[in-house]
Formats: C-alpha cells, sequence, structure tokens
C-alpha cells in the first residue's frame, strides 16, 4: 500500500501494522482520512466512462516496425497502466469569478475539519451521557439511603435540574457567595 502512496505522490505513512490487526478505531480513522483526501483531490463531476474513452480519441496506429515512443516527465515516475496520476491539488476548469475556486476548495477544506470536530464532540457528549446515565442509575438502586442523605440529594437535584433550575442556582449561590 505504501508503495502506492509512493507512486501517486501521496505523502501518508500507511500504518498498515495497525490496519491489519482489525481494530475499529484505527480503520475508522485510516478511512476519515482516505475520505478527506479524496473529497479534496477529487475535481468532482460525475464519472461517465463512455464519454471519459470517447474524449480520449484512439492513438494512430503505429507503422510496422515502429516503435512507440514513451515520454516521461522528469522527476514523474512511469506509469504502469491502472489510475491516472493526480496533482495534489484539483484542476477545475477556471470559474468566470477567476479564484473562486480556491475559495471553494479552502471553505471544503473548512467543512471537513468542522464535521471532524462535529464528531468528536458528538463522541463526548454520548461519553458524559452515558456517565450521567450510571450515576442516575446508582441514584435509583440506592433509592432509600438517597432519602437519608444530604449529598445524594443534592446530586440528584443536580442530575434532575433544568438549565434554568441551573442558572438559577448559579445567581443564587453567586448572590450569597459574593461573588
Amino acid at each position: 500500500m505504501q508503495n502506492a502512496f509512493a507512486k501517486h505522490g501521496i505523502d501518508k505513512l500507511a500504518p498498515v501494522e495497525r490496519l491489519v490487526k482489525c481494530k475499529f478505531q484505527d480503520n475508522l480513522e485510516f478511512m476519515q482520512w482516505m475520505k478527506r483526501y479524496w473529497d479534496q483531490n477529487f475535481p468532482g463531476g460525475d464519472y461517465n466512462c463512455n464519454e471519459r474513452r470517447t474524449s480520449k480519441g484512439g492513438g494512430r496506429s503505429t507503422p510496422a516496425g515502429a516503435r512507440p515512443v514513451t515520454l516521461k516527465k522528469p522527476g514523474m515516475p512511469a506509469s504502469t497502466g491502472g489510475a491516472a496520476i493526480r496533482n495534489r491539488t484539483p484542476t477545475n476548469p477556471p470559474n468566470a469569478a477567476g479564484g473562486s475556486s480556491l475559495v471553494t476548495i479552502q471553505l471544503q477544506n473548512q467543512v471537513t475539519e468542522l464535521q471532524e470536530s462535529i464528531l468528536g464532540l458528538e463522541k463526548e457528549r454520548d461519553f458524559y451521557f452515558s456517565k450521567l446515565r450510571d450515576i442516575e442509575l446508582v441514584l435509583q438502586e440506592h433509592g432509600e439511603e438517597v432519602e437519608r442523605s444530604e449529598v445524594l440529594q443534592d446530586i440528584q437535584k443536580i442530575l434532575y435540574s433544568t438549565e434554568a433550575c441551573l442558572l438559577q442556582a448559579i445567581l443564587h449561590a453567586n448572590s450569597v457567595g459574593g461573588l
């Protein structure tokens, strides 16, 4: 896999050892990176194989005995077939607005970063929600003890309070405490 990345000019080190272990988090992170790379480098548009083939035309047949000439760009590996080598930046046709393709790319990158941030925040939210749920279950299991303990009653009040109640409690604490 690393050789294929190097062949196409991708600088990412593929963590093959971690991917082979089939751990969900490692594979998810790699696929998220792969999706982000695709979004940044794919020029967009629908793929139509027939149109793509006809737009290329065909090459002229070579006369008998003539050897085909292959041109190689300096610094680029020779292609052995397969997928075409893509540039790091997508080549979109120029727009009437001039630099809007650069702005579009920057906005797409920003959207991708924000989506990754949202995923992280959702995981964090779910983590803390599960902790609160565990606390609630413990309080429910020890119902009689909650009635006797002021600390457990305070914890239960906090757990079941709404945002408005929480704001009132904070304001009350600030006014009493002199903060």
